[in-house]
């Protein structure tokens, strides 16, 4: 059997001054499977941040359609080049729509291949004209609820002390067709629909 490290995308500070990814909760297995998609072709564009709750530099989200229902997704800074480039599916929870984030994955053979492996977040999605919402799952509320012994989901503890879920993602599912709004974000990041520079 092999043994393989996680490497965790430090999901925390992504994108700097207009940053909408707080720490969050990253799983092994997708919330989103393939065959758990829906079509939100409504997404497809650029997204910009709302400058007064973000600053001078809000985070711009660019989705670009991939294949089948994933999304290309480029996370960067209005004014600024470059960006980090993501994997996108959206899907529904009971009445909730999400999305399952992950990062592009790296070109890598050898040794360093074999010790990178993508891992997910969840972020709730609401969707108004030319208007997104985006909360990620709260990692602070689920750590107190698996400290009270509230919440049996499978997960492991890196060296680092980041919380990695390994439920499977029927389990992971489940999961979150039982939390309330509380499990995410109060913070939603809101983006308004805008031309690509």
């Amino acid at each position: 059997m092999k043994t393989r490290a996680i490497w965790l995308l430090p999901i925390v500070g992504l994108v700097s001054e207009g940053c909408i990814f707080q720490s969050t909760e990253v799983a092994v297995q997708p919330f989103v499977l393939e065959a758990q998609a829906a079509d939100v072709p409504e997404v497809e564009g650029f997204w910009v941040g709302d400058a007064e709750e973000q600053g001078e530099h809000p985070t711009t989200l660019d989705f670009r359609r991939a294949e089948g229902a994933t999304w290309e997704l480029v996370v960067g800074e209005l004014g600024r080049d470059g960006g980090e480039v993501f994997r996108v599916r959206f899907g529904r929870i009971g009445d909730r729509l999400v999305w399952d984030l992950s990062p592009q994955p790296a070109a890598a053979d050898g040794l360093r291949g074999e010790h990178q492996l993508t891992l997910h977040s969840l972020a709730r999605v609401s969707l108004e004209g030319d208007r997104m919402g985006v909360a990620f799952l709260n990692s602070e509320g689920i750590g107190k609820q698996l400290e009270r012994g509230e919440l049996d989901l499978a997960h492991v503890t890196t060296e680092d002390e980041r919380r990695v879920l390994i439920a499977p993602n029927g389990e992971l599912r489940a999961f979150v067709e039982r939390q309330d709004d509380a499990a995410f974000d109060e913070r939603v990041s809101v983006f308004l629909r805008a031309r690509r520079p």
